[in-house]
C-alpha cells in the first residue's frame, strides 16, 4: 500500500525549517496545531514549546501541558522569554497589529528571532474568492484595514 505525504502549505514549511530554540512561544496556534505547533515539538524535541490561544474551547480540546488561554495582544509571559515567537497567520486577525508585535518583541529575547507571516490580501486566490464567491463590492472603504487609514493622502 503506498502512502502519500501530507502536503504542507508554503508558509508552514518555510517556518518548520526555520524556526528554532530552547524556549519557542506559538501565538495564536490552535487552527494550526497539527501542522505548525506539534511539528515545532518534533523537530525541537528538547525544547519547551508554547502554545497561546485566545480560543478557550479548542485550547482544552487540544489537551496539551504547555497550552495557554490567552489574548495576544496582553502576553502573560515575562519579557525576553523565549528564543523563537511564532505568529504564523495572526496579524491580520488582530484590532491593533502594532500592540501584537510590541508583545512579541517582549516576549523576545536578546538576540532572538519573532517569525510572522500573514496572507496576501490581495493574491488571486484571495480576490477570487472575495470577489466572485462572496459577490462583495469594493470601495475605497473596503481594504482600510490592509491600506490603513482612507482618508489620508497616500502618495
Amino acid at each position: 500500500m503506498e502512502t502519500r505525504s501530507a502536503v504542507i502549505h508554503p508558509r508552514i514549511k518555510w517556518l518548520l525549517d526555520r524556526v528554532r530554540g530552547s524556549r519557542i512561544l506559538d501565538v495564536g496556534y490552535v487552527r494550526k496545531y497539527e501542522a505548525l505547533h506539534r511539528g515545532f515539538k518534533n523537530r525541537n524535541p528538547r525544547s519547551l514549546v508554547v502554545g497561546i490561544d485566545l480560543n478557550a474551547e479548542v485550547v482544552f480540546q487540544v489537551r496539551d501541558d504547555h497550552s495557554v488561554v490567552g489574548d495576544a495582544l496582553r502576553l502573560p509571559f515575562r519579557d525576553s522569554e523565549f528564543d523563537a515567537v511564532v505568529a504564523g497567520e495572526l496579524l491580520e486577525h488582530v484590532w491593533d497589529g502594532f500592540t501584537l508585535l510590541r508583545e512579541l518583541v517582549r516576549v523576545s529575547r536578546l538576540g532572538g528571532t519573532v517569525y510572522v507571516t500573514t496572507p496576501n490580501p490581495f493574491s488571486l486566490n484571495n480576490w477570487l474568492r472575495h470577489r466572485l464567491l462572496a459577490h462583495c463590492t469594493y470601495d475605497k472603504t473596503t481594504f482600510r484595514g490592509f491600506l490603513g487609514d482612507v482618508d489620508r493622502k497616500m502618495f
